[in-house]
């Protein structure tokens, strides 16, 4: 069977990329000097696109912004394509093509979207997406493309043969997942508590496998085309297309300081740039990259000036590991991220904005406002008295922007407005209820986020209508799970099984406060 035939069969998951939203391509571009188009008014390509999961958000979030995608799958397009017309939305295309078909006649796009494509399909479509990346960027236009990498990618690559080689025999997609899963759980039993740091590497390979979508396992795994690129090797392919090397979406990973110091003295020696950033992806094994390009004529910069963050606004949702954020003194302190990542803060007005940014998340605060908020929490808690100085401004904006750098707080060009607490009687956005209605198992937040969707969550959403008090929405879902309609715990008391499907929706409704997806 070919690959197109495996992804009508199992189709690609199809959902938001945060990374890949003009937002934060935008404002990667123009810390590096580049001056981006405007998110609100840009136009969109993404290549690969799927059912349109990532960028359909994005058109209806940026109603002035133009999208075009284009995928090989026709199973996923149409799918996408129903999700469009539910939605009435004019600003989005989704086509049915081979990338070695397009040309000009798409037209000059400023952002151009290549995910989970460059590393699956064979060279000479490889050499079609940068050239098609240079022809139709305009000329302050960013790419992304992402990849596999070397050496990182090596163990990965060792578990993909293994399975290739185990389902070779094996006729039909379905029967090839089936042995592959076979194959991962025996991996998994040979390797678990091995000493061998090779067995170790393999362990923590399959273990994440036992987790993995269909989707994932197979066009990772069992695609016939799946290549590992050095760095340094996709720069000088793109540099042969007339592009150039803009930066990483994780902007963290251009500084060696998240290196022991011996490594960073080490990478600090190289004089070029590029040089650095190859020998710092050897110290980290890095298995994976998300590259920004540009045109070769661009006007970039390798100098990052932090001044650019004024007039943007910044959005977090971060709190202490431990306690409450000491607002006094300089004293590091560990902060976490809903999905478990672990930030280190010290400044004390970082603190005090972060603490702001978490009270008003999902909204945005401009970053000048934020300064100033944030130092009028400071006397409070003993630490210095009216304006900023200089030194903790500074000191300020340096956190801030690691921060972002590290994907802990984003930054938007954009003044936002969301709810913050549910109606009396809420309403999920038109975007959320299709997408629970068309079962895409998850949601996209204006923050270009999936809410996971499990089945009575999806059941949930589609009630949110305007039309129902949260007690009429629990007593109508218990009422469907005693009718065997959902799939939920109903027994005890009456009164007992309404306050526990209570209790659920009000969980539920917080979270998707947080993720913005009830209508304002």
């Amino acid at each position: 069977m070919s690959t197109l035939e495996s992804y009508d069969e199992i189709p690609y998951e199809s959902v938001p990329l945060t990374d890949t939203h003009p937002d934060h391509l935008y404002v990667i571009g123009r810390l590096f000097g580049l001056p981006a188009a405007d998110p609100a008014r840009c136009r969109v390509l993404e290549l690969g696109c799927a059912a349109g999961g990532n960028i359909t958000p994005m058109a209806y979030y940026l109603p002035d912004s133009r999208f075009v995608g284009v995928d090989l799958s026709a199973r996923q397009v149409e799918d996408g394509r129903r999700l469009i017309e539910g939605l009435a939305l004019d600003n989005v295309q989704l086509m049915h093509a081979n990338v070695m078909d397009l040309g000009r006649e798409l037209g000059e796009f400023d952002y151009i979207i290549a995910h989970g494509l460059y590393s699956w399909v064979p060279a000479p479509v490889r050499s079609k997406i940068l050239a098609l990346a240079r022809e139709l960027l305009a000329p302050h236009g960013i790419a992304y493309i992402s990849y596999n990498t070397r050496p990182g990618w090596h163990v990965r690559g060792m578990v993909r043969e293994i399975l290739l080689y185990e389902t070779r025999g094996v006729t039909g997609h379905r029967a090839r997942l089936a042995r592959a899963r076979e194959v991962i759980a025996l991996l998994g039993a040979a390797s678990a508590g091995k000493q061998s740091p090779m067995m170790g590497l393999m362990h923590a390979e399959v273990q994440q496998l036992t987790q993995a979508s269909d989707s994932y396992l197979y066009h990772e795994y069992l695609e016939d085309t799946n290549e590992a690129f050095l760095f340094s090797d996709f720069v000088a392919d793109a540099r042969a297309a007339d592009l150039q090397y803009l930066a990483d979406c994780e902007l963290h990973t251009l500084f060696s300081s998240t290196l022991p110091p011996a490594a960073a003295a080490q990478v600090d020696a190289l004089d070029e740039l590029l040089e650095q950033e190859q020998l710092m992806d050897f110290l980290r094994a890095r298995l994976f990259r998300k590259s920004l390009l540009c045109r070769a004529d661009a006007p970039a910069s390798r100098d990052i000036d932090l001044a650019g963050m004024l007039g943007w606004y910044a959005y977090a949702d971060l709190a202490p590991e431990k306690g409450k954020p000491d607002l006094a003194r300089r004293r590091p302190q560990t902060w976490v991220a809903p999905t478990g990542g672990r930030f280190e803060v010290q400044e004390p007005l970082t603190k005090a904005a972060l603490t702001l940014l978490a009270e008003v998340y999902p909204d945005a605060v401009r970053v000048e406002e934020l300064a100033q908020q944030a130092a009028q929490r400071v006397p409070g808690n003993g630490g210095g008295r009216g304006a900023p100085q200089a030194a903790a401004l500074d000191a300020f904006y340096g956190e801030l922007f690691e921060l972002f750098a590290a994907q802990a707080l984003r930054l938007t060009p954009r003044a936002t407005g969301y709810r913050t607490r549910p109606d009396q009687q809420p309403r999920a956005t038109a975007l959320a209820a299709a997408q629970a209605a068309l079962g895409f198992g998850c949601a996209a937040s204006p923050r270009h986020v999936g809410a996971q969707l499990d089945a009575f969550a999806t059941r949930l959403l589609g009630l949110l209508d305007g039309s129902r008090t949260l007690d009429e929405v629990a007593a109508h879902l218990l009422e469907e799970a005693e009718r065997g309609q959902l799939a939920i715990p109903t027994e005890g008391a009456p009164d007992a099984r309404l306050r526990g499907v209570r209790r659920n929706v009000t969980r539920l409704v917080q979270t998707f406060v947080r993720h913005a997806l009830l209508a304002p």
